[in-house]
């Protein structure tokens, strides 16, 4: 049954259906859906955050601590020392374990003038040669040897320094190297 108030109709369960309250009622039920959805969301959330493990396993963790640091420093070098890859099994830092070993292995292929030194770990062959050439650049003057290096800047870099020379800086292809190489040698 419907009443006519004041030009308004009034439902006999008491709700005014005039047209100046549709767009309030609508906007209300769209704000109780919104608030249904996201709370509904926000369960769903937390349930795939619950269930997942609390820590990831895939990803190293390493210790940064003094003394882990110290550990690894003393690793280092005694590994260097002693030329002996092995005893960079100690570095406990991915980073710095990976540097001891390229180190230690380039420092063996010099010592012992053996490029072949660089194939015992096949993941650093390339750092390890360009070590070994760069260094064998720079201890004889040879700028050949840059021909061999993937790093062929830093070769002539170390060929300019060592015969305080800087026509070998123009060799250098990067504008960042090459002037730095000039500034410094000169």
């Amino acid at each position: 049954m419907r009443k006519q108030y004041e030009g308004r109709t009034i439902h006999e369960n008491g709700f005014d259906t005039s047209s100046k309250k549709k767009p309030a009622i609508a906007l209300f039920v769209v704000l109780v859906i919104i608030i249904v959805y996201i709370s509904l969301f926000q369960a769903d959330v937390g349930l795939n955050f619950q269930s997942q493990p609390e820590v990831d396993n895939s990803v190293p963790v390493v210790d940064n601590s003094q003394e882990a640091q110290q550990d690894d420093n003393e690793a280092f070098q005694e590994a260097i020392g002693s030329d002996n890859v092995g005893a960079c099994d100690g570095i406990d830092h991915p980073v710095k374990k990976k540097n001891c070993e390229i180190l230690v292995l380039s420092d063996m292929a010099i010592d012992n003038d053996d490029i072949s030194v660089c194939n015992n770990m096949p993941d650093y062959t390339r750092e390890c040669s360009d070590k070994y050439y760069n260094n064998k650049a720079s201890k004889t003057g040879d700028p050949s040897f840059c021909l061999q290096s993937t790093d062929r800047d830093q070769c002539y870099f170390g060929v300019a320094l060592s015969k305080s020379d800087a026509i070998f800086c123009n060799q250098i292809e990067r504008e960042s190297i090459k002037n730095n190489c000039i500034s410094i040698v000169g």
